[in-house]
């Protein structure tokens, strides 16, 4: 299960990278991480693994409040790098929404048809089989003679009423 999901994942990452409009906004992602992890090392002194970090807390709207700006440089940053750095995620996450969404959707539709596939399979086998055993009769000879037999009798049946 796990791994099938985990399989699913990739597949839709694979699909999405693809995509014009995902890449685009993955890179976009990328640049605003990288802008303000740079800006809040150089400015707020962070290392670089807090302010990424707080990048990735700060637009996810999260916001644990463990790391702030304290210069108004940083304050300043950190409104316009918000305001346009959660446009640019929430973007982002839709698209992959949609990926997902549309993956599943894509899934659902080989599984339908899987199964149709396999209804008929096993209708034509089941034609087979009669088909095999009405040649095996057809063949055997005596089948024509007991069909003409019933008929003759079926026939005979029919006059003797009409008398």
């Amino acid at each position: 299960m796990v791994l099938s999901l985990v399989k699913q994942f990739f597949e839709s990452i694979g699909r999405a990278l693809r995509n014009h409009e995902f890449m685009v906004l993955f890179f976009l992602v990328i640049i605003t991480l990288t802008t303000g992890t740079i800006f809040y090392h150089r400015v707020e002194d962070w290392r670089y693994l807090d302010s990424l970090y707080y990048c990735v807390i700060t637009l996810m709207t999260v916001g644990y409040g463990d790391f702030t700006p304290k210069t108004d440089a940083g304050k300043i940053f950190t409104i316009i790098f918000l305001l346009v750095g959660a446009g640019i995620i929430l973007g982002f996450v839709n698209v992959i929404a949609e990926h997902a969404r549309n993956s599943n959707r894509i899934n659902n539709i080989v599984r339908k048809k899987e199964e149709l596939f396999d209804a008929l399979g096993q209708k034509k086998a089941e034609i087979r089989k009669i088909n095999r055993k009405f040649n095996k009769k057809l063949l055997s000879g005596n089948f024509l003679e007991q069909l003409d037999k019933k008929a003759e009798k079926h026939r005979q049946d029919l006059v003797g009423k009409r008398e």
